[in-house]
């Protein structure tokens, strides 16, 4: 049988899945986030703001809830997350390739749970540790425990639109998801607003100051 898990983590069931899966959700947000920026300015002002958030609530939707998962259905990530044992498994679902998953490795209490049973063991890990971790991989395809998994979206796929809201628009988000997703804040916003509104004002009074002339 070969197996390749290209990006999989588990941890200890004494750290909880939530609080885990919050910091995950955190993770991929901000990178979720960026896209959102990049989106934006690469629609232009021709589009409406609403339009393009619209497109990439159907493109959410498109990824979560097709069987086919191509690029066009990116913008959001899913994973797979199961309990079994003494352990909370957790991998990617989709197209891994258009994330990175670097800071999920960081998170205090996650193990590095990657396998592929055609190359040797890494050099901080011993023979025998290997084999263990490929056996368990092949427990989990082979569905011997019955396992039951869980699909864990960081975009509802059903109603995603709360979640994008606050990332095409941080006006929307809450002071605490400001902080964590490093969102611009309201005030920011505000003065930026205000000094945009300070300008073309001047700009229109300089307009008509030279018609006058």
């Amino acid at each position: 049988m070969s197996t390749k898990i290209y990006e999989a983590w588990r941890w200890k069931r004494p750290l909880g899945i939530n609080p885990i899966l919050y910091q995950v959700e955190t993770i991929m947000k901000n990178q979720m986030y960026k896209k959102a920026q990049k989106i934006m300015k690469d629609a232009g002002d021709g589009i409406a703001q609403h339009t393009v958030m619209m497109m990439c609530a159907k493109l959410t939707q498109f990824s979560s809830l097709s069987p086919y998962r191509g690029p066009q259905g990116d913008f959001s990530c899913d994973f797979s997350v199961w309990d079994w044992k003494r352990h909370y498994y957790m991998l990617p679902i989709g197209t891994p390739d258009n994330w990175d998953f670097a800071e999920i490795y960081k998170i205090d209490g996650m193990e590095d749970f990657r396998y592929w049973n055609n190359v040797d063991e890494p050099e901080d890990m011993t023979r025998r540790e290997w084999n263990r971790r490929g056996h368990v991989w092949d427990t989990q395809y082979e569905d011997r425990d019955s396992i039951i998994k869980m699909v864990y979206h960081i975009l509802d796929p059903y109603t995603p639109n709360m979640d994008l809201n606050s990332l095409f628009d941080p006006r929307w988000a809450s002071e605490h998801d400001m902080k964590r997703l490093g969102l611009p804040t309201c005030w920011e916003l505000t003065q930026k607003a205000a000094k945009e509104r300070r300008a073309a004002k001047a700009k229109a009074v300089d307009a008509a100051k030279g018609k006058k002339t």
